[in-house]
């Protein structure tokens, strides 16, 4: 079992986006390493005509995916429709979860200087916005406590 898994996809979230459909899927991949972390990235973040696009990058501990998976794995074995809220319950306490950890290769508007922002939801219903000027992800990953 891999230590964390990552999701990777669009930063936008409307249907109606031409990149909506790319990245990692539902489950995510799994990864122990930053080289693999860095491997997957590279899957992604050029679009067919090689354009950086911006991504969003949310990471869970590998040990709570696998126990949703064989949570719908063993209702799926009997032959039930699989619950997806009692499958996903065991993420919901998962020290990871509402932080978006966003890629943008010219920055951010007001930060230029920064290609990551981590949007951090987890002690607050309004969000957190925190910028890494200059930093790269393997200097950004540590301080919001993904340790590669």
């Amino acid at each position: 079992m891999k230590k964390y898994v990552v999701n990777i996809g669009p930063i936008s979230n409307i249907l109606s986006d031409p990149n909506f459909f790319f990245g990692t899927g539902f489950w995510g991949e799994g990864i122990d390493s930053h080289e693999e972390l860095k491997e997957i990235i590279k899957k992604y973040w050029k679009d067919k005509d090689g354009h950086y696009r911006p991504l969003k990058l949310t990471f869970s501990l590998g040990a709570n995916v696998a126990k949703a998976q064989e949570a719908g794995n063993q209702q799926a074995a009997k032959g039930e429709s699989v619950n997806m809220f009692s499958v996903l319950s065991h993420l919901s306490n998962d020290p990871l979860r509402g932080m978006h950890l966003y890629f943008s290769r010219y920055g951010f508007k007001g930060h230029d200087d920064s290609h990551w922002m981590l949007e951090d939801t987890r002690h607050s219903e309004s969000a957190e916005m925190i910028f890494f000027p200059g930093k790269k992800l393997s200097e950004v990953l540590p301080e919001i406590g993904i340790i590669l």
